[in-house]
This record gives structure tokens, sequence and C-alpha cells, in this order.
């Protein structure tokens, strides 16, 4: 896997940790292990089908995920075809941006990312 990180422009650093991306490096299964940071992330699934949350969940291509806190660590298996690309949000902060009551409902957990959740700053 080949996983890089960007730092947000300063106007987002108070609320975004990172951006990410991990690909698969085209030769190989692998499991990768995913160590709790406190943060939410949203993720973009730009590739091929992706096993996560130790086996229990399977991000599809081309959907978008929420990926809540974590309390201990989670694999998930990247294949040659895997393309992510993520949001990471400091701790908090996934709400400044987004009207989601029930984030502890998710600890430990992936959902589908809902067309829904629209940011709070958008009007309907």
């Amino acid at each position: 896997m080949i996983y890089r990180q960007f730092t947000p422009h300063s106007g987002l650093r108070d609320y975004i940790d990172a951006y990410w991306t991990a690909k698969g490096d085209g030769k190989e299964l692998r499991t990768e292990r995913v160590l709790p940071d406190g943060c939410v992330d949203i993720i973009f699934n730009l590739g091929g089908n992706c096993l996560t949350d130790n086996g229990n969940y399977t991000m599809q291509n081309e959907k978008i995920y929420l990926v809540g806190t974590m309390t201990s660590f989670k694999e998930s298996c990247m294949d040659p075809e895997t393309n992510l690309l993520g949001i990471r949000f400091k701790p908090g902060a996934f709400a400044a941006f987004f009207k989601f009551s029930s984030l502890h409902e998710i600890t430990d957990h992936t959902i589908e990312f809902e067309k829904n959740f629209h940011p709070i700053f958008i009007k309907r």
C-alpha cells in the first residue's frame, strides 16, 4: 500500500487534521492495521471494493463513507485496486461542518455517507 498525507489549508487546520490517500501498490492483497486516533474520517472509495472493520464491512467502489471514532484498532484488506481518498477531522471538528446528531452511534463503525448529510453551511 502507498499511503500519503497532506496538510490542509491554514484556514482549515483548526478543523481538519489531514487529507490522505491510500492506494494498492499493484502487487498483492495486504492487511493494514489502522490505529485509533480520536478522529472522524470521510472516505471516498475511488478504486475497487475494500474490506474493512476487521472483515465485517465492504466499502464499495464510487461510494463515500463515514468512519466513526475508534476505541481499538481495525484491519482493512487493501488489494492492488484499492484507491481511497480521506478527510480526517480533528476530534470534535466534524460537527462544525455537518449536522449528524448520533456520532456516538458510529463509534468503531463505518457507514455509507448518505446524500442527505449536507454541510451545515448549505441552505436548502
